[in-house]
């Protein structure tokens, strides 16, 4: 597992300590650790993006703090339980890449993406990127919500709709609208990712981040 400034490796001695399963009618997928002991369970919107290498390698990149719950299988009923009662804490994991076990096809995991892909990508418009060894800029962005202002960082070259369902997941709030504030000064929807480039480039860069003006959602600014 790929962390944020290190890389974390579990290596796995017997096929149940690490098991990846892919729950399609609950559209998300399931790490589990710990000779099936723990399970956590990652919704298919909090991928970036899913893709199965040359290698056979199995990669994948989530949002920043993604969504998600960790679960106790050792009784005969799963519990739902804090990422502290584990050792396994993942909230600083951006990426994954997984190494199948021997005997494992490549079919199955060509199968496993095509179904990733529809249900997690395709069914929202969502195009299934990876680029390998990628610099990545941040946006430092300064959100004014109803009872608070909040400051986040979020990847420059990810989608509108990702920037959304990462809002949704960190603030709980609906989203009915999004709007920011050009260089002009003029108030700017933000309907679709042509409007979302150009909110990126009215941006102003300072180091390695970049500060968009006032964005607003609903009647909030942002």
């Amino acid at each position: 597992m790929n962390n944020v400034g290190a890389i974390n490796t579990i290596r796995a001695y017997n096929p149940k300590d690490i098991l990846l399963l892919f729950h399609f009618d609950q559209e998300t997928l399931s790490i589990c650790l710990n000779f099936m002991k723990i399970e956590i369970i990652i919704p298919l919107n909090q991928l970036i993006s899913f893709k199965i290498a040359s290698s056979m390698l199995i990669c994948f990149r989530l949002l920043p703090n993604f969504q998600k719950k960790y679960f106790d299988l050792s009784s005969i009923r799963p519990t739902e339980v804090s990422k502290g009662s584990t050792t396994f804490n993942i909230d600083q994991v951006r990426s994954m890449t997984l190494t199948p076990s021997k005997g494992v096809q490549l079919e199955k995991l060509q199968i496993l993406e095509a179904g990733i892909n529809r249900l997690g990508f395709e069914k929202y418009g969502i195009t299934n990127n990876m680029t390998f060894k990628q610099a990545c800029q941040w946006f430092y962005i300064t959100c004014y919500l109803p009872q608070e202002t909040r400051a986040l960082s979020f990847p420059e070259n990810e989608s509108l709709y990702h920037f959304i369902v990462y809002l949704k997941g960190r603030f709980k709030i609906p989203i009915t609208r999004l709007k920011y504030r050009s260089r002009k000064g003029d108030i700017c929807l933000l309907l679709d990712d042509k409007d979302w480039e150009y909110a990126k480039n009215s941006a102003i860069k300072t180091q390695n981040f970049v500060r968009p003006n006032n964005l607003k959602t609903g009647h909030s600014f942002f």
